[in-house]
């Protein structure tokens, strides 16, 4: 996990700062707006030899929305919200306790793109930004004779991308991004990575 990070942090890091020295100095405004699936994995942390990923789900479907602008030919920002499916674990370590959690998000990125080919369809991207992202967790300990309870947490974090997006049609784009997130929620995770794909339409 640790050779990932610094891996989208190379890609991020050349993409932005040598893209724009590949450019003439011609600055613009073109908005554009987007749709992406995303799975979210979590990887949690351990505490006293007990690892969270026995009390809550590590694996999370979902979605996102983001608005954009193009900037320059290399540059851009974007803004984007993101959801993800609320995923339960039954009878946590033989307790009788289930646990259910979902995850929100909204991020800022500064995009950096370096086209592939003489036509620029292909493009790669590396991005880094931030995430405020809310953990919703729900404890259920009826069976056991407690009640209910449930705890949410908000952070904002660091967070890392590359991948690259296609034009196949006038003005649209298909995208596939890894984004690499920190996260600490209370000392329960120690990051979370997010693989995306989805398309957007220029204006």
């Amino acid at each position: 996990m640790k050779n990932l990070k610094t891996a989208l942090l190379c890609a991020a890091a050349v993409t932005i700062i040598s893209a724009p020295a590949k450019a003439e100095d011609n600055f613009y405004f073109k908005p554009y707006v987007g749709a992406e699936y995303q799975h979210t994995i979590v990887d949690y942390a351990s505490v006293d030899g007990i690892s969270f990923d026995d009390v809550y789900e590590d694996n999370f479907n979902g979605g996102g929305i983001y608005l954009g602008a193009r900037i320059h030919d290399h540059l851009g920002v974007e803004v984007g919200y993101n959801r993800t499916t609320s995923e339960d674990v039954n009878n946590v370590l033989g307790t009788g306790v289930n646990t259910s959690l979902k995850l929100q998000s909204f991020t800022f990125d500064l995009m950096g793109y370096y086209p592939v080919d003489e036509a620029q369809k292909l493009e790669l991207i590396g991005s880094v930004g931030l995430a405020r992202t809310k953990a919703e967790a729900e404890i259920d300990a009826t069976a056991i004779g407690f009640t209910s309870a449930r705890d949410d947490t908000t952070e904002t974090k660091l967070r890392l991308g590359a991948g690259a997006q296609y034009e196949f049609a006038e003005d649209w784009n298909m995208r596939g991004m890894l984004r690499w997130q920190d996260a600490d929620f209370e000392d329960s995770a120690d990051n979370a990575y997010i693989l995306s794909l989805g398309v957007n339409y220029t204006f």
